[in-house]
C-alpha cells in the first residue's frame, strides 16, 4: 500500500526543525500503510517530505525512499506499480543511467529526471508521487490518470502540504483555522 507526505514552505515561519518535526509525526501518523520501512528526507530548507513502504517490487534496501538521484538533485516519494517498468528501465540504461536497485521507483526517479513531465505520459500502472528538484526548489505532484492511487493536497498561503491520506493533512497545524466554506456548500 504505501504512504507518501510532504510538505514546501513559502514562507519562513518556525523554522526547519519544526517543520521536519510535523512531517515526521504526519508519516508515523500513516503507519499502516506500510511497516516494512519508513524514510524521511529534507533540503534543509523549504522542502520535508516522508515515506511509508509494503516492499513489494524490491525488498531490498535499495529499494529504501525518499530516493534520489545520484547527484542529489532529485528526490521522490512514490507509491503504486509503473507495469512497463522494465522497457522504461532498458530505454534510460541506453542512454547511460546506472540503477543501483531492480523495481519501479528508481525508474520513475530517473524517467522524471531525464524526460521532465513527459514521462509521465509513458507510464502505464496506478501511482501517486511527490518529485522535488533541489536545484529549482520546485514541486511535481502527480498520480495515475484514473487516481487509483490517493494523492491528497492542502495550499495555504504557508504553503502547500501533500500526502497519501486526507487526515494526515487534517492534523497537519495549517489547517487548524480552516472552517468549511458555507458558501461551497
Amino acid at each position: 500500500m504505501c504512504g507518501i507526505v510532504g510538505q514546501i514552505t513559502f514562507v519562513d515561519q518556525n523554522g526547519v526543525a519544526q517543520d521536519e518535526a510535523i512531517i515526521s509525526r504526519l508519516n508515523a501518523f500513516a503507519a499502516r500503510r506500510g511497516p516494512d520501512d519508513e524514510g524521511f528526507w529534507s533540503d534543509g530548507h523549504c522542502f520535508s517530505t516522508a515515506f511509508r513502504r509494503l516492499s513489494v517490487l524490491d525488498t531490498s534496501l535499495a529499494g529504501h525512499q525518499p530516493m534520489l538521484t545520484q547527484d542529489g538533485r532529485y528526490v521522490i516519494v512514490y507509491n503504486g506499480e509503473v507495469y512497463n517498468f522494465p522497457e522504461l528501465r532498458h530505454e534510460l540504461q541506453q542512454d547511460g543511467v546506472r540503477f543501483r536497485s531492480t523495481g519501479d521507483t528508481e525508474v520513475v526517479l530517473y524517467a522524471l529526471a531525464c524526460w521532465g513531465t513527459k514521462a509521465l505520459s509513458r507510464f502505464n500502472g496506478m501511482f501517486a508521487l511527490g518529485f522535488y528538484d533541489t536545484a529549482e526548489q520546485r514541486l511535481l505532484l502527480a498520480r495515475d490518470h484514473a487516481g487509483i492511487k490517493p494523492l491528497y493536497y492542502m495550499l495555504v498561503p504557508q504553503g502547500l502540504i501533500f500526502a497519501s491520506q486526507y487526515d494526515q493533512i487534517l492534523v497537519h497545524p495549517w489547517s487548524h483555522d480552516l472552517r468549511v466554506s458555507e458558501a461551497a456548500l
